[in-house]
């Protein structure tokens, strides 16, 4: 990863960048206090390069990672789904119905027999997800 990272960052990161965006990625609550400690800067500039990092786009949003037992979602499933038309009327009616739906946390186009894979999540075992998604694309 390190090596990808360095290749493909347009040359503006160097090995520091690249060491604060592992522990920011790692752990997305780090204080400015912990980060600098763990890459050998003082705070300042440790938060300048910080702030550099999301002004050019190198951290483009923070986010949490949910616990979908405590949740009540104990089951996760992966599912394939082939639309019957490629028109984009039926491609964004797909698309649109999976962004509205709860119980779909991720969805991803994919290149081969199925145009989609998608991950459901449910309370329990049993889920009519057919259903739901003849309904939707027809």
């Amino acid at each position: 990863m390190d090596l990808y990272m360095k290749e493909n960052a347009q040359a503006k990161l160097d090995d520091t960048d690249i060491t604060m965006l592992k522990h920011i990625q790692a752990e997305g609550r780090i204080s400015n206090s912990k980060l600098s400690e763990k890459v050998n800067l003082s705070e300042t500039p440790c938060w300048r390069r910080w702030k550099r990092l999301e002004d050019e786009g190198y951290i483009s949003e923070y986010s949490a990672v949910l616990n979908r037992k405590k949740l009540g979602f104990t089951m996760v499933g992966f599912t394939q789904v082939t639309l019957s038309s490629h028109e984009v009327e039926s491609t964004d009616a797909f698309e649109a119905f999976v962004a509205a739906t709860e119980w779909i946390p991720m969805c991803h186009c994919t290149a081969g027999g199925a145009d989609y894979i998608v991950q459901v999540s449910s309370p329990g075992i049993w889920m009519s997800t057919t259903t739901a998604f003849t309904s939707c694309v027809g």
